[in-house]
């Protein structure tokens, strides 16, 4: 049975808009960068926001 690692953040700051969220500037690599980075070591990740109330961000993955 492999152990599951669940990482989860929440930021109660109602600034993010997903839409404007996906790419960050150059040299940053915003939404995109942290899926193809979950990805890698076979992690899913989340992304949860409600307008005036913030933003959930979880990951789950495997333990090696």
């Amino acid at each position: 049975t492999t152990e599951i690692y669940t990482l989860s953040l929440h930021d109660a700051l109602p600034i993010f808009t997903p839409a404007v969220g996906t790419d960050g500037p150059e040299g940053h690599y915003g939404i995109r960068g942290m899926r193809e980075r979950a990805g890698e070591i076979d992690a899913a990740l989340w992304l949860e926001s409600t307008v005036g109330e913030g933003t959930r961000v979880s990951v789950e993955a495997p333990l090696a």
